[in-house]
């Protein structure tokens, strides 16, 4: 309902209200314009009840969608968070291989001079070697 005949209607309550007064009451007349003014009252207040549902549903469509958001949001945040913990989890791993093959290549290049010039050495590097094979094998 608009504005222009909600206040038109109000304008109808008031005059019946003056109406009202001048009646006595009891009589059928004075009845018929108290059920007159309480029927204008409810088709006021059944406009306003609507309004505020639509009010209201327009009020829930607006906070799901600005919830919906937040969650895609959130979502992106996590993925972003999880793909940067994957890529530190696996460039840690890859260097801590890296050196690990490289103390290793270290250690058998030594052990490999020490056999090649006999040194007394030999014994002590192969020892090397297998504790160093032994750390990098595969635990059950």
């Amino acid at each position: 309902m608009d504005k222009e005949l909600k206040s038109d209607l109000q304008e109808v309550i008031k005059e019946k209200l003056e109406d009202l007064r001048n009646l006595e009451p009891g009589t059928e007349e004075h009845s018929r314009v108290a059920e007159d003014i309480n029927k204008l009252y409810r088709l006021i207040q059944e406009d306003e009840k609507q309004e505020w549902s639509i009010e209201s549903a327009d009020i829930e469509d607006d906070r799901k969608e600005r919830e919906y958001e937040r969650g895609l949001e959130k979502e992106k945040r996590e993925a972003k968070r999880f793909w940067a913990q994957l890529g530190i989890t696996t460039g840690v791993t890859v260097a801590t291989s890296l050196a690990a093959l490289w103390v290793r290549d270290k250690n058998l290049q030594r052990i490999l001079k020490y056999e090649t010039e006999g040194s007394i050495t030999s014994l002590a590097g192969r020892n090397i070697a297998q504790d160093s094979i032994r750390l990098f094998k595969p635990k059950k």
